[in-house]
């Protein structure tokens, strides 16, 4: 293996590893503080700990620093990367605009279209856990983050298998990397319905982004179609509530 391939496969480990260890510890303390559930609020250390962890002015930095930080120190530090792998470059929009502008148009509606009944029917099993509300900054930051990381799980498997096999590739490196995450399957044993919603949300993103990017080969246009969709996936989502805690509550509740 090239020297370059070996370091494009020591990032993508470091990013496994340090998403793991993420998950494992947001793990460790929403047991700890679901274990703690009967205590008084000002005594449970860990359900403080977990409000901490889960603050939104906190994750949503350390996350773009993460998402965004790790690729852009491959690319711009090291040169492990290319801008051709993760979609940086204009050569497919200059070439034919229209055609990828099209096909961007296209995947949108149906991945809108495919949200749309999905929503319709989780309303009439769960109506009680939906309601109405949009947040355009939340959709493009949520954007930024999977699409830069997604990108950066692909670039390896394009430059070695091209941009199809790559692109499909690299989908199923980051669904390896939500398979190890213990939150995710937590949420499966929890049975918590807008959890499941979210995972599936973001399992039809990805796809639809591996798609597009297949078609158009433009980072940019996945972002755009990223934001719309993720835009009205947050409009039937309610506030995010602590999976934990109320899990131990409904346990420990006569």
């Amino acid at each position: 293996m090239s020297e370059t391939g070996a370091s494009r496969r020591d990032w993508l480990l470091i990013s496994l590893v340090l998403a793991t260890l993420a998950s494992l510890i947001h793990w460790l303390i929403g047991y700890l503080a679901g274990a703690h559930g009967r205590r008084r609020a000002e005594d449970n250390v860990w359900a403080a700990a977990l409000r901490v962890f889960e603050n939104p002015w906190i994750t949503y930095p350390v996350r773009l620093i993460y998402g965004i930080g790790l690729p852009a120190a491959a690319l711009f530090w090291q040169g492990s990367l290319t801008t051709r792998g993760l979609g940086l470059t204009t050569a497919g929009l200059l070439v034919d605009p229209g055609s990828a502008v099209s096909w961007t148009i296209v995947v949108t509606v149906v991945a809108a279209f495919l949200l749309t009944v999905g929503y319709r029917i989780a309303r009439r099993l769960a109506p009680e856990s939906l309601e109405t509300r949009r947040s355009v900054g939340r959709a493009i930051l949520e954007a930024l983050y999977h699409e830069a990381h997604w990108a950066f799980y692909r670039e390896p498997f394009i430059i070695a298998w091209g941009i199809g096999v790559g692109s499909w590739l690299g989908a199923i490196a980051v669904a390896a990397e939500t398979v190890v995450n213990p939150m995710f399957w937590e949420c499966l044993h929890a049975r918590d319905a807008v959890a499941r919603r979210r995972y599936l949300v973001r399992a039809g993103l990805l796809v639809a982004s591996a798609q597009l990017f297949i078609l158009t080969q433009s980072l940019l246009l996945t972002l755009v179609m990223h934001v719309a969709v993720g835009w009205l996936a947050l409009r039937w989502e309610r506030p995010s509530t602590d999976l934990w805690v109320a899990t131990s509550l409904r346990t420990v509740s006569p």
